[in-house]
């Protein structure tokens, strides 16, 4: 995985279309993270499009993105939670990151790629699994229950 800036914690933008194209799921363990990044990798995901952090350090890129977040910044943000369900997806991954559970992310913007990225994420046990576009935000979690990760 390439190292991406600090403040890179999709799916929250600071300002519009900087939050666009990822594909966000939360994966239970540190083992089943690494599985996902390789199993992405090997379906041919570019490196540097995925970002995989463990719960903690999700939650300090969280809190330095709003250390410097500027006027604007939050103003876009405060909007944000009222206008869309993005705030409260982000509310969930920050529940689950403070459990320890990873946060993955894909950048991606191609419907077959995001299709693609949603299958191997699922068979890898991935959960709140949801693809932030430009305009919407898109649940492509299993129906019933996340799928088992595989052996």
């Amino acid at each position: 995985m390439s190292e991406q800036p600090d403040t890179l914690v999709p799916p929250m933008a600071d300002a519009p279309g900087q939050g666009s194209n990822w594909l966000v799921a939360v994966i239970d363990t540190p083992r089943a993270g690494a599985r996902a990044v390789k199993a992405l990798e090997q379906g041919g995901f570019r490196q540097e499009d995925i970002l995989l952090l463990s719960g903690p350090e999700a939650l300090r890129r969280m809190a330095a993105r709003d250390e410097q977040r500027g006027p604007l910044g939050w103003a876009f943000k405060t909007v944000a939670r009222v206008v869309t369900d993005a705030a409260y997806f982000q509310d969930i991954y920050t529940r689950e990151a403070e459990e320890g559970h990873s946060i993955i992310n894909v950048h991606t913007s191609d419907p077959d790629a995001i299709e693609h990225g949603r299958d191997i994420l699922t068979r890898c046990g991935a959960h709140h699994l949801k693809h932030f576009g430009p305009w919407t935000i898109t649940d492509l979690s299993e129906p019933e229950s996340p799928a088992s990760p595989e052996p």
